[in-house]
């Protein structure tokens, strides 16, 4: 009988840039230098949302490199709902962005836990405003330029917080989020959860792993934890 597939993933208590900081726990999946290429499962996203509103052009996700990122998104998708199976949550947070590269993860989120409320935070993509992390915009920045997509439930009740995007790189978006929650009304000691599925390239000064090209010598040490999925 042949043995039951299995991945892995990480995770870490990290500080978040929040004001006053806040320590979250981060879940990922894959770990990549900031110059590497895009993991399978972004380049998929990518390609079908340039197709998106394109009918002509709709026979390039039919090519085998296409199918490719395809099969590796679906087994990313697969990945990311094991992971998120294992976590207590009472609120699914879709983090903003003008790629909706995060939706897809936050829905597989809500499905994995159908009695969370959902929320989500938009930016104002059609009027320019691309506010972006890894292009310098400060937390302050980014938290002028996004609004929730509708009302936001009662918070004060609220004990556990999944905030999903498709990559972290440094927690400014997600410290962002908190700020705008906190504002809301959560209440500052709820358990904060952060989960990307697709590419984590945290600041040096929130981890250390041992693949040098990743961060820094100078980076602070902190506990990773590896784990075993079945899937």
């Amino acid at each position: 009988m042949s043995s039951q597939p299995k991945a892995s993933f990480e995770s870490a208590d990290i500080s978040l840039p929040t004001s006053p900081a806040k320590s979250v726990t981060l879940y990922w999946l894959e770990t990549h230098e900031a110059k590497a290429p895009a993991p399978l499962g972004i380049r998929y996203l990518r390609l079908r949302n340039r197709l998106t509103g394109n009918p002509a052009a709709a026979g390039d996700l039919l090519t085998t490199e296409a199918k490719a990122y395809e099969l590796a998104f679906s087994a990313i998708q697969e990945r990311f709902a094991r992971v998120t199976d294992g976590l207590a949550v009472d609120l699914v947070v879709e983090s903003p962005s003008c790629a909706p590269h995060a939706s897809e993860f936050a829905e597989t989120a809500s499905r994995v836990h159908p009695k969370a409320v959902r929320a989500a935070f938009d930016y104002d993509c059609a009027n320019g405003k691309r506010q972006n992390a890894a292009k310098g915009a400060t937390v302050s920045e980014l938290e002028a330029a996004m609004t929730p997509r509708r009302p936001f439930p009662h918070l004060d009740q609220t004990k556990n917080v999944l905030i999903v995007d498709d990559i972290f790189n440094g927690g400014d978006t997600a410290a962002a989020v908190l700020h705008k929650l906190w504002a809301a009304g959560l209440n500052r000691r709820t358990s904060i959860l952060v989960a990307v599925p697709l590419r984590v390239m945290p600041s040096e000064t929130q981890m250390k792993y041992d693949v040098s090209d990743v961060l820094g010598a100078k980076a602070q040490h902190i506990n990773i934890r590896t784990r075993e999925i079945k899937l």
